[in-house]
């Protein structure tokens, strides 16, 4: 006979029924816990996520720096490298300023200043006289001191954490004031140069390479054709074939004003040792037209692309001869490696800052981690594919450099910009800032600008609608076949209420060939190049009532 249950036992029982019996609503909500927890987790990995993804944006000038030209990414700051002077009204007696800055908001960490003292003196050019070289730093930079006034070029090399100049002993050996341009490490036992040497109004460029303990191995001189030349180099670029390219600024028939040089951009194409294979003007030579302010990145097929400015027109002869070109361009030429220029654009009609009173300096073009490229000039960021069509271009002024705030012959100039690891850009230069509402005197300051992968320095500027404003209608032209054999056509588009219009074609001395008046009703003319006329580059030249409407080369082949 079974034992009869106790009421414990019952208990248990009725227990256990009613717990299975709620099984199934206990799956539900364990399904649910489950659930809920990984949509937690899922948003807890998206927040840690958009941190990780945020991008600093900041402006900020620098103490003790009057001119910041080259920049370097650390893990916990970035490290800006300027020109700054214990007397600013003496030529020549600068020291270049090293400042770390906070990657959140620019402030600076620390400062110091090479050399150390008042009796030598030391600058730096621009981003490409900086260099990463294995674990050290070089900088090449045109040094003096009071004992010996010549000017010469030094190489500093610096510690891996860029706090010290641990050898200052290695320079170029001259008689001359010699200037430093560039310098690039390519491996682990060369050291790549561009120096310059100025003798009677001619400067001379040497391509030089050092090994690791700063023993020249070879050099190659460079000088222009002309009778008084400035040569200017700007980039030493590997090239794919294991030369190199060298990108150089030509200022022509130099005088003691400044005013009435003629620059031409050119570039160089040399191998392993620096010989030359071929030069290049990729603007020609540009009369009455000057190139100015050439750059370069090798592309992924092996090629070169290059960009210059047409800043400058020649409109007389002998002092204050050249002035702004109203029609300038930012002008884009692709080249292969043999020296072929396969094709030119221009980009100005697209760009966010581009106005026709204005001076623009083309400083540096590096390429990106995305395969895209990177421009910048002025005050402006332009970034492009490697066929140089645009992705976006951003003026990323700071107010305190625009009017009201600052004077209207305010000036500034990015010298250096990097790619940094968030994608974004840092951007260093130097300012002139004229007196305005918040400048109260001139000042002359380096700075640092950092924007994110956009270009912005206020966040989502990428999404805001500007309000389109229709300017005055242009007039256009375009010439065809190009190149020709004989003759060629232009189409041409005249703005409304236009009194006169004429086309004229010049030589590259402005020499004027052929002109004549075009129809105001008309859209199209042939013309028959005069049969006498030698091979080479032509100018077509179209004026408007009296002003410069358009210009555009084309290439005669007898």
């Amino acid at each position: 006979m079974p034992m009869a249950k106790s009421s414990v036992h019952r208990n248990l029982l009725l227990q256990n029924n009613t717990f299975n019996h709620r099984l199934p609503h206990g799956r539900r909500y364990h399904k649910f816990h489950i659930m809920l927890r990984y949509l937690l987790i899922c948003l807890f990995f998206v927040f840690i996520s958009i941190l990780c993804d945020a991008q600093d944006r900041f402006f900020v000038m620098l103490e003790n720096n009057w001119g910041t030209r080259a920049v370097e990414e650390q893990e916990n700051a970035y490290v800006t490298i300027g020109n700054g002077s214990s007397n600013p009204y003496v030529s020549g007696d600068n020291y270049m300023s090293f400042t770390k800055i906070s990657k959140e908001d620019g402030s600076t960490v620390s400062q110091w200043r090479y050399p150390e003292n008042d009796t030598s003196f030391a600058d730096i050019r621009k981003q490409s006289a900086y260099s990463i070289w294995e674990d050290k730093r070089i900088i090449i930079t045109t040094a003096s001191s009071i004992s010996s006034p010549l000017l010469t070029a030094k190489y500093a090399i610096l510690d891996e954490n860029i706090n010290e100049v641990v050898d200052n002993t290695w320079y170029y050996p001259a008689t001359e004031d010699a200037y430093s341009y560039c310098v690039r490490p390519v491996g682990t036992d060369k050291i790549l140069s561009l120096v310059g040497f100025e003798d009677n109004f001619v400067v001379t460029v040497k391509f030089t390479a050092m090994n690791s303990t700063g023993d020249l191995i070879w050099e190659q001189p460079y000088q222009c054709a002309e009778e008084y030349c400035y040569l200017h180099p700007v980039q030493i670029i590997p090239t794919k074939d294991g030369g190199y390219l060298l990108t150089i600024i030509e200022s022509r028939n130099i005088g003691f004003s400044g005013l009435d040089d003629h620059e031409v951009s050119s570039l160089i194409k040399t191998d392993s040792l620096g010989v030359m294979e071929w030069q290049l003007y990729p603007g020609d030579l540009g009369m009455p037209y000057t190139s100015d302010d050439i750059v370069a990145v090798t592309t992924d097929d092996g090629g070169i692309l290059c960009a210059w400015t047409d800043t400058y027109v020649q409109t007389g002869t002998g002092n204050m001869s050249y002035q702004i070109n109203q029609d300038k361009s930012l002008r884009f030429a692709k080249i292969d490696l043999q020296g072929n220029k396969l094709w030119e654009k221009s980009l100005s009609d697209e760009l966010e800052y581009w106005e026709p009173d204005k001076i623009y300096n083309l400083h540096e073009m590096i390429s990106l981690s995305d395969g895209n490229i990177a421009l910048v000039y002025n005050c402006s960021i332009v970034k492009i594919t490697q066929n140089a069509d645009l992705i976006w271009s951003r003026d990323v002024r700071p107010d305190l450099f625009k009017p009201p705030n600052a004077g209207n012959f305010t000036r500034n100039n990015i010298f250096g910009i990097i790619e940094t690891s968030d994608n974004g850009f840092m951007c260093v230069g130097e300012a002139l800032l004229f007196p305005g509402e918040e400048v109260p005197i001139f000042t002359q300051t380096g700075f640092a600008i950092k924007v994110d992968e956009y270009g912005c320095l206020e966040e989502g500027c990428q999404l805001v609608d500007v309000e389109q404003v229709e300017s005055p209608k242009k007039a256009y032209f375009s010439v065809f076949p190009n190149p020709t054999t004989g003759h060629i056509s232009l189409q041409y588009e005249l703005p409304p209420s236009v009194n006169t219009a004429n086309i004229q074609i010049q030589d590259i001395t402005g020499k004027v060939i052929y002109a004549t008046a075009l129809s105001t009703n008309e859209s199209y003319i042939n013309i028959q190049l005069d049969e006498y006329l030698s091979g080479g580059t032509y100018i077509c030249v179209l004026q408007v009532d009296g002003h410069l409407h358009g210009v555009e080369r084309f290439v005669l082949i007898r």
